[in-house]
Formats: structure tokens, sequence, C-alpha cells
């Protein structure tokens, strides 16, 4: 019986765990003009958690806000640009494992988790 409870927290545990995390600020926002993503890039890969193909080296991660039609999205936006505009670090993070196709081929993180530093 505990081998098994051992085994679901494990399990639980495992799907709730931050695949990617970085505390930077922000260099750039894009967005496309197929679906509307917002994309960001934070200045260079320091403040990186993480050892995934979607980090871009000494260039940093790309972060995109896939759905920015929609209360999360809007929200997550609103605390990007506040941030992007008095210069304030931010953590943002996934629990994602996946990259996401970005702007010109790059790739990109989702993000589930937006904090500013104050």
């Amino acid at each position: 019986m505990k081998k098994s409870i051992f085994v679901l927290v494990t399990v639980l545990l495992s799907k709730t765990a931050i695949a990617a995390q970085q505390e930077r600020t922000v260099q750039y926002i894009e967005s496309t003009a197929s679906n509307g993503a917002i994309f960001f890039h934070m200045h260079s890969s320091e403040g990186w958690v993480g050892n995934h193909e979607c980090n871009s080296g000494g260039t940093g991660v790309h972060w995109v806000i896939q759905n920015p039609d929609t209360n999360i999205g809007k929200n997550q936006i609103a605390l990007l640009m506040v941030a992007s505009a008095t210069g304030k670090t931010i953590t943002v993070a996934s629990s994602d494992n996946n990259c996401v196709a970005g702007i010109a081929g790059g790739k990109g993180f989702k993000v589930e988790i937006l904090k500013i530093k104050m």
C-alpha cells in the first residue's frame, strides 16, 4: 500500500513540475500575424533554469502567450507590458516540456506562470 501511494504522489508531482523557468528583464515583444500569439525574449540566457532545446544559448529563450484573446492571456500581456515599461525583472515558467513554434522558425515555451519582481 505504501508503495502504491508513493508512486501515485510521484506521478502527480511530476505532472506539476516546472519544465522551464527564467528570471530576467524583457528584451523585446513580438506578435504573429497568423494566429496573434505574443512572443517575448528575455535578456540573455542567464537566469535560465533547465536545459532544453528551447534554450537558444547566449541569445536567451523565446516565451509565448498562445491565447492573447482570453482573460488569462490578457492578464499575462498586461503584466508583461508593465514589466517591460518599468524595466522590472520577471519570472516566467512553464510546466509543459514541449517547445511551441516561434517566430522565424524559432521555438518557445508556453507561458504558464508570469510574476513581476517588485
